[in-house]
């Protein structure tokens, strides 16, 4: 057999071999977004196997399971310390349609969290499945010292705040620069997304503004 016969049944060969065997496979390619993403899936999805996983496909399946997979939501987000891990499952969360009322303990309990990112997750998870008395909760943190966790929690109050949550966040901007000391003041964009939830919420109530509210 001639050389060139011989080079040319290799090149053959490889290139049946790397189509079956692509070298570079990588996670992504199965559709997986992320470790997290992965590992909540193979948590909540029974019996499914790590390598079986089609991100898009399975996180559908989740988010349609709605309460038969609440015992395991619960459990991550009262018990898991990565911030990744529980942002993406609060992702899930969001996308759950019905009744969500079973995982608020677990949601409301996060207030209480040291970590700003634990504290983050429960404003933005209130606006979605909370009550509005659950503004309770979130005017408090319109103080937290971390800015994105205000930011979260004027987010959700502009979506479930009551009547009266208008006149506690017009009272708050007005003190912005009298009785809370320098370093709890609003930021300016905090006061622009707090007056942008006044306003929602006017609308939402069918309220016109007022002198006291100006």
């Amino acid at each position: 057999m001639t050389r060139t016969v011989i080079d040319m049944l290799c090149f053959v060969a490889l290139l049946f071999a790397s189509s079956v065997f692509p070298v570079n496979a990588q996670p992504a390619d199965r559709g997986i977004s992320s470790p997290q993403e992965a590992e909540i899936i193979a948590r909540l999805h029974p019996g499914i196997e790590p390598m079986d996983i089609r991100v898009e496909e399975d996180r559908a399946y989740l988010v349609n399971q709605g309460p038969l997979i609440f015992p395991g939501v619960i459990d991550l987000l009262r018990n898991n310390e990565d911030p990744m891990t529980v942002g993406t499952l609060a992702g899930v969360v969001t996308r759950m349609e019905g009744d969500r009322t079973a995982l608020l303990p677990a949601i409301r309990a996060m207030a209480l969290r040291d970590q700003p990112w634990a504290r983050e997750i429960c404003a933005a998870l209130l606006g979605e499945v909370g009550k509005p008395e659950d503004c309770e909760l979130l005017m408090p943190l319109l103080l937290d010292t971390s800015e994105r966790v205000r930011m979260a929690s004027v987010n959700s109050i502009a979506k479930i705040g009551r009547t009266n949550d208008i006149e506690r966040l017009v009272a708050m901007m007005k003190n912005r620069s009298t009785s809370l000391p320098e370093a709890d003041r609003p930021s300016d964009s905090l006061l622009r997304q707090m007056e942008g939830a006044v306003q929602l919420l006017l609308n939402r109530h069918g309220l016109a503004v007022t002198d006291e509210l100006e």
